[in-house]
């Protein structure tokens, strides 16, 4: 469901680039030594073997340069590649700089209010709130914002109000907020999205559920343990609907419900879950 995952933006990023002419002057074996580091860097990663990784991703950075330009849709998924290694290392002010290249080659490419170009925003903020520079975050968020609201706009000129892509921009500003703790603005946002959600997809659309454990997050960090333990229950309600009571599915809704429970110092509610889990796991129907 989550709108701005890492693989995500660059994927919706490489779509908006692939306009993009190589040229004639990409030579051959240049290619082919940048598809060779890729392949190299993607096995090493898969290896956990991160600084080796950054190397690769390095060299496959220059590769990619010489072989289709500075510029290139190519140099940018590389660079975002190796942004996920460092950051992986705690490499944070390696990261600073291919982060901002990243978006200059973005801006360059889309332009600076592209839609494309809010969730990199969006993961730019991100990364530096991580690191303790909020000042950096903040003109980041609200270019963000900004780009949002008006996919917002446009969406439901010409979609409709109720069409699943406008509730694709809702949730996108709600993770935004939520991002900065803004934590009334996240819930008005994901309650929206929700709402256009069932009437595009219906209730027990997959994004419901994914927005329900948002809400859920959202909860705790305020310690809102009422709120909380409703949108478990509404979670499992939805399982249940869907799946019976007694489907293997329902275990990992039931085992994060305990977990909650425990934490919360209600032992007993957590200790019937996972009797019931137990119960379910043995193929015996619960009472």
């Amino acid at each position: 469901m989550t709108f701005l995952r890492r693989v995500g933006i660059a994927g919706i990023l490489l779509i908006f680039f692939s306009g993009c002419a190589h040229g004639p002057e990409v030579q051959r074996e240049q290619v082919a030594l940048w598809k060779g580091l890729n392949q190299d860097l993607t096995a090493l990663r898969a290896q956990a073997n991160y600084p080796a990784a950054a190397e690769k991703a390095e060299e496959a950075v220059r590769a990619a340069e010489k072989a289709f330009g500075k510029n290139s849709k190519e140099v940018a998924a590389n660079l975002l590649m190796l942004v996920d290694l460092y950051e992986i290392q705690g490499r944070h002010a390696e990261a600073e700089p291919s982060y901002r290249r990243i978006l200059s080659i973005y801006e360059k490419k889309l332009g600076r209010d592209n839609p494309a170009i809010g969730g990199f925003l969006h993961r730019m903020g991100r990364f530096y709130r991580s690191i303790g520079r909020p000042e950096k975050a903040v003109p980041l968020y609200a270019r963000a914002e900004a780009i949002y609201g008006q996919m917002l706009e446009t969406s439901r000129i010409h979609y409709g109000p109720h069409d699943y892509r406008v509730a694709q921009v809702l949730m996108a500003l709600a993770q935004l907020h939520q991002g900065q703790n803004h934590y009334q603005q996240a819930e008005t946002f994901y309650r929206q999205a929700m709402e256009k959600v069932t009437l595009s997809r219906g209730v027990e659309s997959p994004d419901v559920i994914g927005i329900e454990y948002q809400l859920i997050n959202l909860y705790q960090a305020q310690g809102k343990i009422n709120e909380a333990e409703s949108s478990y229950r509404n979670i499992l309600a939805l399982y249940e609907k869907k799946l019976g009571p007694n489907h293997v599915a329902l275990t990992d809704v039931l085992r994060r419900m305990a977990e909650f429970y425990k934490k919360v110092g209600k032992d007993g509610e957590a200790k019937a879950l996972e009797e019931r889990m137990a119960a379910i796991r043995a193929g015996q129907p619960s009472e």
